[in-house]
């Protein structure tokens, strides 16, 4: 345990208040899991679980949480567009990414929106109780596995930022099959990734090219020939 983070936890557990915990996840072993691991901590308290978006958002107000921890994957919508609501209605709310997803698309998605953790579902998970404290002390705190990925793009001249328009290799894999017709189930098909990953991608590439929706981002792509096609 580095100094840093021995010195946050002591502060929380002298503080005496729990740090309040919202779960949001659609996979009740997954919400289980993660209780049972947080129940154990002297610092965090579970004050609500959601399965989906719209429940998140009618208990937002209720829960008074400190800390949402969401996946990225929702079965009614994008967990970034969550993000937005529950920083719109909790804004001094702190937001962790708890997700399997670890493609640098996804967690530069996750930068744009200015999380304040991502920890990997693959994680020790004593590494959720570490990031809960970080952020619920002014911190930023991301995985091990996640701020590998992080330094290893920098390193590689393929920067997970949140400046960068250009469109990475699965967003342009994703605008292709797109323009060739394709709707969202076919390309998950296609991809061997899930629907709610390739609704991300997509969210992200329209915002990136500035365009609304389908037909405009179709126009769009053939009229600036944005795949070299």
């Amino acid at each position: 345990m580095c100094q840093k983070y021995s010195n946050i936890k002591k502060r929380v557990i002298m503080s005496g208040k729990k740090i309040k915990v919202f779960l949001i996840d659609d996979h009740g072993i997954t919400r289980l899991g993660v209780k049972t691991i947080l129940d154990l901590s002297d610092s965090v308290e579970v004050v609500g679980e959601a399965i989906n978006g719209h429940d998140t958002i009618n208990n937002i107000k209720n829960t008074k949480a400190d800390i949402f921890i969401l996946d990225v994957s929702l079965p009614d919508m994008s967990g970034f567009n969550l993000i937005k609501t529950i920083r719109a209605k909790a804004p001094n709310s702190k937001i962790i990414i708890y997700s399997m997803h670890e493609e640098s698309d996804i967690i530069s998605i996750a930068l744009q929106h200015k999380v304040n953790g991502y920890v990997s579902k693959g994680s020790d998970p004593t590494q959720l109780i570490q990031a809960i404290e970080m952020v619920y002390a002014g911190q930023n705190f991301f995985s091990e596995k996640i701020s590998f990925i992080v330094v290893n793009n920098i390193y590689s001249n393929n920067p997970v930022s949140n400046s960068n328009k250009a469109l990475t290799s699965r967003e342009s894999e994703i605008l292709k099959l797109i323009i060739e017709g394709q709707n969202n189930k076919e390309i998950a098909t296609s991809l061997g990734i899930s629907q709610n990953t390739v609704a991300i991608h997509r969210t992200n590439i329209m915002k990136k090219l500035g365009v609304k929706n389908a037909a405009e981002l179709v126009s769009y792509t053939l009229k600036h020939n944005i795949l070299n096609l």
